[in-house]
């Protein structure tokens, strides 16, 4: 009999607690277990990485759910040389150190010669370059993601078109930039928060794209920064300010357009052109 009541209370407690996961409020990084790294090299790969999908536009491939401590590994998501859509999501990366070679670069994500892909709900910390690396990349958007404490900046793009950068937080990179952007075009940047960054947005050899509606403040150098022939740029709707130098700084660069934004309690000066029209 009191074998039969051991095992009714057990029962009992392992259903409360499966209710109260079930029903928590703890997000993923809470509950999650911890991961190996994870390095995908071609379509094949991705297929075989996914819980879900068929890598159409329709129902692209999803891999999420992953907490990576990539301490020693180079970096903690490696994706490459990929055609087929894919959603990276709800994912928690710490400490990519340990490998700066081409191909790893110490950055929480590394997306090279990649096509259609999406990172959503991403958390990436304390990498010893970049939160995410993206390079030589076509198609990808980066939403409601948090990049905090990485070394040389939240978010790099090089060589690259048509990088949507929407809704994020990117804070306290006082070394880095919070996006530095190198040789793209058709970006979309929107509605942003990025402050405690060295440069908020930097680019060089940036065209055809837009700076909308995103938050720019209490960045050690410049809000926005635009060198070296980034052309034919939109810059609209933007609050910009308390940022140590200047609000928006352009130099050697032409055909831009700055409307509609709120620029104010900069360090130096809120708009500054250097042998630019």
């Amino acid at each position: 009999m009191k074998i039969l009541s051991l095992c009714v209370a057990i029962l009992i407690a392992l259903l409360f607690f499966d209710a109260f996961v079930q029903g928590s409020s703890l997000d993923f990084k809470t509950l999650s277990r911890a991961d190996a790294p994870l390095r995908i090299n071609n379509d094949i790969d991705l297929k075989n990485a996914a819980s879900d999908g068929d890598g159409s536009e329709a129902n692209p491939y999803v891999i999420k759910n992953l907490h990576i401590n990539a301490n020693g590994g180079g970096c903690g998501i490696y994706i490459g040389n990929t055609t087929k859509y894919f959603i990276l999501g709800d994912i928690t990366i710490e400490n990519a150190s340990g490998n700066g070679n081409e191909y790893y670069w110490n950055s929480g994500i590394v997306l090279y010669n990649v096509m259609h892909g999406t990172i959503l709900r991403a958390f990436v910390t304390e990498s010893d370059k970049y939160g995410i690396y993206i390079l030589n990349s076509v198609n990808i958007s980066i939403k409601e993601s948090t990049f905090t404490y990485n070394y040389y900046g939240g978010i790099y793009v090089g060589g690259s078109i048509d990088v949507g950068i929407h809704s994020n937080e990117i804070y306290n990179h006082n070394t880095g930039s919070g996006v530095d952007i190198f040789n793209s075009s058709l970006l979309n940047i929107s509605l942003n928060e990025i402050n405690g960054t060295y440069n908020g947005i930097y680019a060089r050899y940036m065209n055809r794209s837009i700076l909308r509606n995103n938050t720019l403040r209490d960045n050690v150098g410049d809000g926005i920064a635009l060198y070296e022939s980034s052309e034919n740029n939109t810059i609209t709707y933007n609050y910009i300010f308390k940022n140590g130098n200047m609000g928006v700084e352009i130099q050697s660069s032409k055909n831009n357009s700055i409307t509609n934004n709120k620029v104010y309690s900069n360090g130096q000066h809120g708009l500054y052109l250097k042998t630019s029209h």
